[in-house]
C-alpha cells in the first residue's frame, strides 16, 4: 500500500480501525518544536509520518521528504534526539532529516 492508497483508506476508516492501524504499524515518534509529536509508520518498504494534530485530516500521511519540507527543523534538536537512540528506524529517519535539512 503506498501513501496515496493509505490516505484514501484513512478517510473512510473508523476510529477503532485507525487506532488498530496506529498500534500495528507505528515504529516510533519524533519531536518537532512546531508540534508535539510526529508518529512514524513502516508500511511495506516505506516509512511514513503523521503529525498527531493531523490525525483527522483527510490526508495525514507524509513521506520523509515531505516531512522535511513542510516542517522547520532545528539540526541541534535533531542531533539531541539522535543521541537518545542506539539504532533503528527512528534514528534512521532523524539522520535522513538532518541530511535533507543540510542540503536545503
Amino acid at each position: 500500500m503506498n501513501k496515496e492508497q493509505l490516505n484514501l483508506a484513512w478517510k473512510t476508516s473508523t476510529h477503532d480501525e485507525r487506532n488498530e492501524f496506529i498500534n500495528d504499524f507505528s515504529i516510533g515518534s519524533i519531536d518537532n518544536s512546531d508540534t508535539t509529536c510526529i508518529e512514524l509508520f513502516k508500511i511495506e518498504n516505506e516509512i511514513l509520518a503523521m503529525d498527531h494534530e493531523d490525525i483527522n485530516e483527510p490526508q495525514p500521511f507524509l513521506t520523509i521528504y515531505e516531512l522535511a519540507d513542510f516542517y522547520e527543523w532545528d539540526s541541534n534538536e535533531l542531533l539531541d534526539q539522535i543521541s537518545e537512540y542506539n539504532d533503528g528506524k527512528t534514528k534512521d529517519v532523524l539522520i535522513k532529516l538532518i541530511n535533507i535539512n543540510l542540503g536545503k
